[in-house]
C-alpha cells in the first residue's frame, strides 16, 4: 500500500512540475518588451522613408542644375542671355520636368545669375530651392560654373 501511495505522490509532483506554464507577470513583461520592439522598428522604418525621399529630392535638384549647366555650355551667347532672363524663378514638377504655365504648383524653383564676368568668360550661379511636404524649411542646392561665351 505504501508503494502505491508513494507512486501516486511522485506522479502528482511530476505532473505539477511539467504543467506549470507561464505566470501572468512573465506574460506582461514579454508583452511590454514586444511592444517596445515593434515601436522601435516602425519609427526606424518611418525615418528611413523620410531620408529616402529627401535624398531623391536632392538628387533631382542636382540633376536640374547639371542639365542647365550643360545646356548653357552648348548654347550661343545670345541664347544664354535669353535663358538667363527667362529661366529665373522657373518651376519644375516633382519629377524635374519644366512647367509650361504658372510656377505656383512647382515643386522645384530654379534661379540662375551671373556672378562675375571677365572677357568672354561668365561665372554663373545656379540655385534650386524646394520645400518638402510637411515641412516649412526650404532646401537649397547651389552650383557654380565658368562658361566661355565668345
Amino acid at each position: 500500500m505504501t508503494n502505491r501511495l508513494m507512486r501516486r505522490f511522485v506522479s502528482r509532483q511530476h505532473a505539477q512540475r511539467t504543467q506549470r506554464g507561464f505566470t501572468l507577470i512573465e506574460v506582461m513583461i514579454a508583452s511590454v518588451f514586444f511592444a517596445i520592439s515593434i515601436t522601435a522598428i516602425f519609427s526606424l522604418n518611418a525615418r528611413a522613408s523620410k531620408t529616402m525621399i529627401e535624398s531623391r529630392n536632392y538628387d533631382r535638384a542636382t540633376s536640374l542644375i547639371l542639365n542647365m549647366s550643360e545646356l548653357v555650355q552648348v548654347l550661343a551667347p545670345a541664347q544664354v542671355q535669353t535663358l538667363l532672363a527667362t529661366a529665373n524663378g522657373k518651376g519644375y514638377d516633382i519629377n524635374g520636368n519644366p512647367l509650361k504655365n504658372s510656377s505656383k504648383n512647382a515643386f522645384y524653383t530654379m534661379n540662375m545669375s551671373i556672378i562675375a564676368s571677365s572677357g568672354t568668360y561668365k561665372h554663373l550661379m545656379f540655385k534650386v530651392t524646394w520645400t518638402d511636404p510637411g515641412t516649412t524649411k526650404p532646401h537649397v542646392v547651389t552650383s557654380e560654373a565658368l562658361v566661355n561665351l565668345p
